[in-house]
């Protein structure tokens, strides 16, 4: 692999997880088209994984970031309060699309359970 590509995949990495999307990184200059970015994970997905778990990683650290972009957000009294709500929501959702295990909303778990009994003959 060239090394400016792997120095591409850091800086991208690097970005996501500083809470900017794929799309806006891809529009700068110097940045592949985000299916070059897809092919390298699916590539990735079946050789030594390097990108796709530096990318994974990257996609965590993201949620963190909107975490801390909501709060900065909720304390912001120069956004009107509907538009506050509107980010703090969408930061929300994002935020527990990418960890719904930690900012998932939690569910109940419904068991059922069926009991069968065979009747002799």
């Amino acid at each position: 692999m060239a090394q400016d590509q792997v120095a591409i995949q850091q800086e991208i990495c690097s970005r996501i997880a500083q809470g900017e999307s794929l799309r806006q990184i891809c529009k700068s200059p110097d940045m592949p088209n985000p299916c070059v970015v897809y092919k390298w994970l699916a590539d990735d997905a079946s050789k030594d994984c390097e990108f796709l778990n530096q990318y994974k990683v990257a996609r965590m650290w993201q949620s963190e970031s909107f975490m801390e972009r909501m709060l900065e957000v909720a304390r912001d009294k120069s956004i009107s309060p509907e538009n506050r709500k509107l980010e703090v929501d969408a930061l929300k959702t994002a935020a527990n699309r990418l960890e719904s295990k930690k900012y998932g909303e939690k569910k109940p778990t419904e068991i059922v359970v069926r009991v069968v009994r065979e009747v002799g003959s």
